[in-house]
């Protein structure tokens, strides 16, 4: 089967440091719990995602967290990606002085310790394991001596947890098939999607997914609540998404993963027109903030992650970055450039007879080109001052080699980023 780059051939470079437009603002949550057999179903409302999922699935928690934004999509998909895996933590514990209490809280119900004189690490794992024993959760655990595993019972049914500042987490469950494998496999069968989230949060599923996203059209939207990640540490999934460079990969950090942050946020952007909207300053419904301290922030932020923060009595996402730093509004207006580009000049050349290689011609494909940035001026992406500029040669200056292969090329076009002001610092003088 032909491509479209066969016809049509848009390549763009951002100077700032494809999917159907049908399906640009579409996402599609990949997850283990889908009972279907296809790769892909898709739902227009969280009814339909309700017949094929219980409540407590967390692809249904997404679905709804998308669909409860004041603006949310009118469609999402659900991808599989394996059977149904049991949800599992590593906790630790830090080093406990007398006194200290230290909490673990599971689907709501608090389990909390106080040390003793002398106690260790040890004895504190001893002690919030017997505490959440006594309890009733449907879970599992296993002393690892100096950290314990906390495993659902049941493979589909989920548990929430929150631990106090003195405790570390650690997502440790995984799909029990390869999520990149998925990835593609779901592509395969339906390509028509632009954001994906994962129902998984550990470190070797966001990495091997990002790596696969990189190269197509499409955002990965990553979460985490491991506590590495707001620490100074290198070895994290932010430090290493932000090693890689990665700019199809944007991690959103939260320690209310049972919130699915992720899925929220996508949920009120993806509707959104590409360039009329900063995913930064962005209150979201139905999710928390995080309480995390100055320095947590910074390192946070630093590692090109985002956060859900407080400010000015405001819930409201920062910063709206991918992995590389970049925005994740350009990212998209590019996308949407790319694809818009690709399509009309597509279209143009199938929808007539034929168009002449001739300047005339050269002025259609120019027409065309145009036409797509100047919408993307009205939209919010690209400035019209400068206005974006399309080049080609005369035809007089175009080889004989290219006029009887029937190929133009050496043609391009430029613009530049709107942008968006996310901070503002201002020097008042006020005098009687």
């Amino acid at each position: 089967m032909g491509n479209i780059n066969d016809i049509a051939v848009v390549n763009i470079t951002r100077q700032s440091k494809t999917v159907s437009r049908v399906g640009f603002g579409i996402p599609l949550i990949m997850g283990s719990n889908c009972t279907f057999a296809e790769r892909v179903r898709a739902y227009s409302t969280l009814s339909g995602v309700a017949e094929d999922f219980n409540t407590t699935n967390f692809e249904y928690i997404m679905a709804q967290k998308i669909f409860s934004q004041a603006i949310h999509p009118a469609q999402i998909k659900i991808g599989r990606c394996g059977t149904a895996v049991k949800m599992k933590v590593k906790v630790t514990p830090g080093t406990p002085s007398e006194g200290d209490i230290f909490t673990t809280t599971i689907n709501g119900t608090a389990y909390s310790v106080v040390a003793g004189a002398g106690d260790a690490v040890a004895d504190i794992i001893d002690d919030l394991m017997t505490a959440i024993t006594g309890g009733a959760e449907p879970v599992t655990m296993t002393d690892n001596a100096t950290d314990f595993d906390i495993e659902a019972n049941v493979a589909g049914v989920d548990f929430t947890i929150k631990i106090t500042r003195n405790i570390s987490i650690l997502s440790t469950n995984e799909y029990n098939e390869d999520a990149s494998d998925a990835f593609n496999a779901i592509k395969e069968e339906d390509d028509d999607f632009y954001f994906l989230i994962l129902s998984n949060r550990t470190k070797a599923e966001i990495e091997d997914v990002a790596a696969a996203i990189e190269a197509t059209t499409k955002i990965f939207l990553a979460c985490s609540f491991d506590s590495d990640v707001k620490t100074t540490g290198s070895s994290d999934v932010a430090s290493t998404l932000k090693t890689s460079a990665y700019e199809r990969t944007g991690l959103l950090y939260s320690e209310n993963p049972e919130d699915a942050i992720d899925a929220a946020w996508i949920g009120l952007m993806a509707p959104k027109t590409p360039g009329s909207a900063t995913w930064n300053a962005k209150p979201l419904s139905g999710v928390s903030a995080d309480s995390l301290t100055d320095t947590e922030i910074n390192n946070v932020l630093g590692k090109n992650a985002n956060i859900y923060d407080t400010i000015g009595g405001n819930n409201i996402t920062r910063e709206g970055t991918v992995a590389s730093g970049e925005y994740i509004d350009i990212m998209r207006g590019t996308d949407w450039i790319h694809v818009n580009v690709q399509a009309d000049v597509y279209d143009g050349i199938t929808g007539q007879d034929k168009i002449p290689f001739t300047n005339a011609g050269i002025d259609i494909i120019r027409n065309i080109v145009l036409a797509v940035l100047n919408r993307a001026v009205a939209n919010g992406i690209l400035k019209n001052d400068p206005a974006p500029e399309f080049n080609a040669p005369d035809v007089a200056n175009i080889s004989n080699a290219d006029k009887v292969a029937r190929f133009l090329q050496n043609i391009g076009f430029s613009g530049y980023y709107k942008g968006a002001i996310h901070k503002v610092s201002l020097d008042g003088n006020l005098s009687v």
